[in-house]
């Protein structure tokens, strides 16, 4: 069985898809059973409170966390 490409603790962005409204760095929470032979991760935004499931073919590592305003686009000082 493959395993899980990414640790608890470790932040990731999502990759950008035109069909995704969620874009930004999130932190592995932790890692859940592959759906489908791909892996599956809880994720916690680090813009604000949100967690959803990722798909590990939706994520890479982040290069440098990014944290995401209301409108979409990263905010000038860091906040949400």
């Amino acid at each position: 069985m493959r395993r899980h490409r990414f640790i608890d603790g470790q932040v990731v962005d999502i990759k950008p898809n035109p069909c995704a409204t969620l874009t930004g760095s999130y932190e592995i929470v932790c890692r859940l059973p592959g759906n489908g032979g791909d892996h599956q991760y809880w994720v916690k935004s680090l813009g604000n409170d949100s967690h959803r499931v990722a798909r590990e073919s939706d994520l890479d590592v982040a290069s440098a966390p990014r944290i995401v305003g209301d409108a979409g686009r990263p905010s000038p000082d860091g906040s949400s």
